[in-house]
């Protein structure tokens, strides 16, 4: 039997999540939103019925009921009985992008236990294993951790680095030029500026075997960034409009307001407006593409001791939890609780493993299979191949813990018990135990489970031999791309006339 859970965590009953909802709407309709878009975003608003005075829009009562009125639409879909597969969306809404359909099907947390790990970030500084120090990222990095990511067989979400050395302009273009010349496929990364996008859409249109292949399969990321509260830049719409044009991709969105910063401190008023701004996001969706995007906030904490954001800690997970059970309560559905393995520290450490841990414990019981955070410290700003390697080993944890308990005659071996009994415990020496050994017992890689004297003779910590096996990887992993060495030049030399063109260098 698998791990039987028969629902997520919760912070918010019915009536209090219903409080929340009604206080979103209420900042819907009287908050003045900021958006400094051009006149293709701008107009369909405007005729969508929202008031606009230059930057200044304000929803009102027709852009409040439009928008409300369709998403209960999708929340008497999300709540209609339906098998876990069939949740698909409408044909107005594909849900290759449809955040809001992806959590239409009920809790079950049995569903699916294979868990799905995934590196990620994009800092800019590096945890060199080899001096443990950590310093500017820099090409070698990113090209060495592009085939340990390979060699481990790992998910990408993210870069996890962007090289120091080239231009900042296009730090974006490189990273994913990188990536494509030294992955078995192009990974994710997201473009920071117009300019950039026509080289992503060419270097994935290489990489990937054509423009139908980009179009619909999504490799790198061109969303509207919502800057709480309620401001959008020309510049985050600018590159998604243009990838939109380009690639006939809809629009997405996403905010991560900051309790305590850009959000009220308490939970339940950084979950209204973090609500409300969704709403907002809803608004801009439909009036470009006439389609919901669903649930866009992922909130943060703020840390009043440092005064700097924070992704990980009882705080964070609270308001994350309280968002997604006002968001069920809005858009219908069963979501899974948000797993964001994250950590301030930044190095390995006991403080990394507490807070990734938690993170990734509270995901798993409430649901979530897909961790994109692995080789993240410092929230993001540093990547790690060390933590990379703990991170992935908290995993094979938590998937020994999810993949439960099986009972039938060979592993409840009666006979085995009646004849080793009279032996004594000699259960090693068994041929049963040789079978069933690595799928019962956890094999774990990284720990150290030696008696203390035995360690004596050879000390090592979990982090000390995470390094040792980092700088074996990064020093033998091999390069699986397998582009033809023209696909490789064409890459090359488009990376250098990015770098001519956006950044003004040769």
């Amino acid at each position: 039997m698998r791990l039987l859970l028969k629902d997520r965590p919760r912070v918010l009953n019915q009536a209090e999540a219903q409080r929340v909802c009604e206080a979103a709407i209420k900042v819907f309709h009287g908050v003045t939103a900021t958006i400094d878009g051009p006149e293709e975003v701008m107009q369909p608003l405007a005729d969508l019925g929202c008031r606009i005075d230059g930057t200044s829009v304000r929803f009102g009562p027709r852009v409040v009921d439009t928008v409300l009125g369709r998403i209960a639409e999708l929340k008497a879909r999300n709540d209609a009985p339906q098998p876990p597969s069939s949740a698909t969306g409408s044909a107005s809404e594909p849900p290759t992008f449809d955040t809001s359909t992806s959590y239409a099907s009920a809790f079950d947390a049995t569903a699916d236990t294979r868990l799905a790990p995934e590196a990620s970030g994009q800092g800019l500084i590096w945890h060199d294993p080899f001096t443990d120090e950590i310093r500017p990222s820099t090409k070698d990095d990113l090209i060495a951790f592009s085939h340990m990511c390979d060699a481990l067989d790992i998910g990408r979400a993210h870069p996890t680095i962007l090289p120091n050395d080239v231009p900042p302009a296009v730090r974006d273009v490189w990273a994913f030029g990188l990536i494509a010349l030294h992955s078995r496929r192009p990974w994710r990364v997201s473009v920071y500026s117009t300019p950039a996008v026509k080289y992503f859409v060419e270097i994935a249109t290489i990489a990937q075997g054509g423009i139908e292949q980009v179009k619909r399969d999504q490799v790198f990321a061109a969303k509207i960034w919502i800057n709480s509260p309620f401001m959008i830049s020309r510049d985050t719409i600018a590159y998604a409009m243009e990838a939109r044009r380009l690639l006939g991709w809809p629009l997405e969105l996403a905010s991560m307001p900051v309790m305590g910063s850009s959000t009220p401190v308490t939970i339940a008023g950084c979950v209204a407006q973090s609500l409300a701004e969704s709403f907002m996001a809803n608004t801009v969706s439909l009036a470009i593409d006439d389609r919901l995007v669903g649930l866009t906030s992922s909130p943060l904490a703020f840390d009043m001791k440092f005064g700097v954001q924070n992704e990980s800690g009882p705080d964070a997970m609270l308001v994350r939890i309280a968002m997604i059970d006002a968001a069920e309560r809005v858009f219908g559905g069963s979501m899974p609780c948000p797993a964001i393995p994250s950590t301030m520290a930044k190095k390995p450490s006991a403080q990394s493993v507490f807070e990734k841990f938690m993170g990734m414990f509270i995901g798993v019981i409430g649901g979530a299979r897909r961790f994109g955070a692995m080789g993240r410290l410092a929230a993001g700003d540093v990547g790690s191949p060390v933590q990379l390697l703990i991170d992935l080993e908290m995993v094979r944890a938590l998937q020994r813990f999810l993949d439960g308990v099986s009972v039938d005659d060979d592993r409840l071996a009666v006979p085995l018990i009646l004849d080793i009994v009279p032996q004594g415990a000699r259960y090693l020496e068994t041929e049963h135990t040789a079978d069933f050994y690595r799928s019962e017992l956890w094999q774990h890689e990284l720990l150290d489970r030696q008696l203390p004297f035995a360690w004596l003779q050879k000390p090592a910590t979990m982090v000390e031999n995470a390094r040792q096996r980092a700088c074996d990887l990064l020093r033998s992993s091999p390069n699986q791309c397998p582009l033809s060495e023209a696909q490789r030049q064409e890459i090359i030399r488009l990376m250098g006339q990015a770098t001519q063109e956006i950044a003004g260098e040769a």
